[in-house]
Protein backbone atom coordinates (compact mmCIF):
# COMPACT_ATOMS: atom_id res chain seq x y z
CA UNK A 1 0.00 0.00 0.00
CA UNK A 2 1.21 3.30 -0.48
CA UNK A 3 2.55 5.05 2.64
CA UNK A 4 0.40 7.99 2.20
CA UNK A 5 -2.60 6.20 1.54
CA UNK A 6 -2.03 4.03 4.68
CA UNK A 7 -0.89 7.27 7.23
CA UNK A 8 -4.62 9.01 5.78
CA UNK A 9 -6.44 5.60 6.30
CA UNK A 10 -4.59 5.38 10.17
CA UNK A 11 -5.45 8.84 11.12
CA UNK A 12 -9.08 8.42 9.45
CA UNK A 13 -9.54 5.14 11.39
CA UNK A 14 -7.64 4.34 14.37
CA UNK A 15 -7.64 0.87 15.75
CA UNK A 16 -8.94 1.39 18.90
CA UNK A 17 -12.17 2.81 16.58
CA UNK A 18 -11.92 -0.30 14.28
CA UNK A 19 -12.16 -2.61 17.33
CA UNK A 20 -14.84 -1.19 18.82
CA UNK A 21 -17.01 -1.59 15.50
CA UNK A 22 -20.14 -3.54 16.16
CA UNK A 23 -20.36 -5.52 12.88
CA UNK A 24 -23.91 -6.79 12.36
CA UNK A 25 -25.25 -8.60 9.36
CA UNK A 26 -27.78 -6.94 6.37
CA UNK A 27 -31.14 -7.82 7.47
CA UNK A 28 -32.93 -9.45 4.53
CA UNK A 29 -35.97 -7.83 2.89
CA UNK A 30 -39.78 -9.08 4.30
CA UNK A 31 -37.72 -10.25 7.54
CA UNK A 32 -39.06 -7.26 9.90
CA UNK A 33 -43.11 -8.63 8.81
CA UNK A 34 -42.17 -12.46 9.33
CA UNK A 35 -41.13 -11.63 12.76
CA UNK A 36 -44.15 -9.05 13.27
CA UNK A 37 -46.46 -12.37 12.19
CA UNK A 38 -44.67 -14.45 14.43
CA UNK A 39 -44.62 -12.06 17.34
CA UNK A 40 -48.64 -11.78 16.63
CA UNK A 41 -48.95 -15.83 16.94
CA UNK A 42 -47.08 -15.74 20.67
CA UNK A 43 -49.63 -12.76 22.12
CA UNK A 44 -52.39 -14.78 20.43
CA UNK A 45 -51.08 -18.23 22.16
CA UNK A 46 -50.71 -16.91 25.30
Amino acid sequence: MDAKLKAQFAASFPEAALKNVKWYPAVPAGIEDIEGRVLDRIKAAQ
